[in-house]
């Protein structure tokens, strides 16, 4: 629920605030949806020479799975705004490019066939080394595509470990999402009517997530450290994107 008079009235209570990046001048008040990704723990282990072409296949499906995910994603951008489905192909275009014979692919398959470990071991560290290059550079569009490589990476991770992706529109209407990170993608596809706002432990005020959210009018803090494991699925919360906060109310 967006009500600036009522998130006056109840930030003015004792409460325990956490700090991100705000991306708009708006905020929201609502029961937090607490999603975990499933992610954070990368299956690692040997894989045997004989071996490594059924896993260099496993890794080529699960890339063929996510390029068709990009293909029915940009599908639906018929419901979105003109300026959102503008923004949204472009970077589904980006990424769709890096799922077709670029360096990031084939450094993960030369770590699955030289190293001889499993394709989402491989996978993690080829996204490490490439963001870890980028980030020596203090520039806001080479941070950019640190931000769309890991997003790539992990939507081929999501195929490799048949993660569920979160079905949005069954959360209660009036939640906020808090969740370790949100791709550019999925938020999106969010219906600005069900979802009242977005907290990320990830992410930051000029990455493209915060564009699609900000053309959607949807109150956004992210880059919040470990904030899922400090609010608890249902808590009160009040998501202050002017100001960069994020406030339970039952702490």
């Amino acid at each position: 629920m967006k009500n600036n008079s009522l998130i006056q009235k109840q930030s003015s209570k004792e409460q325990t605030v956490f700090l991100g990046s705000g991306i708009s001048m708006s905020a929201a008040i609502g029961k937090a949806h607490v999603i975990n990704s499933g992610l954070s723990q990368v299956p690692k282990y040997h894989v045997a020479k004989i071996d490594i072409p059924d896993e260099l296949k496993r890794f080529r499906n699960a890339v063929a799975k996510a390029q068709k995910q990009i293909v029915r994603l940009k599908a639906k951008t018929g419901s979105l705004t003109d300026a959102t489905a503008e923004e949204l192909e472009l970077l589904l275009d980006a990424h769709a490019a890096m799922l077709v014979s670029t360096r990031l692919l084939s450094g993960i398959e030369k770590n699955i066939a030289e190293l001889n470990v499993n394709a989402e071991a491989a996978l993690e560290i080829v996204v490490e080394e490439v963001a870890q290059g980028f980030e020596k550079v203090k520039d806001a569009y080479l941070a950019a595509r640190v931000q769309d490589i890991k997003d790539v990476g992990s939507r081929i991770l999501r195929q490799l470990m048949k993660t569920p992706y979160q079905v949005y529109s069954k959360i209660p209407k009036g939640s906020i999402i808090v969740a370790q990170e949100l791709s550019p993608a999925d938020t999106a596809l969010m219906d600005p009517a069900n979802i009242a706002g977005l907290v990320t432990e990830q992410g930051g005020s000029d990455g493209h997530t915060a564009i699609m959210a900000r053309s959607l009018n949807i109150p956004a803090v992210l880059g919040v450290t470990k904030i899922i494991s400090k609010i608890c699925d249902g808590d009160t919360i009040i998501v202050d994107s002017d100001n960069g906060r994020v406030i339970d109310l039952e702490r």
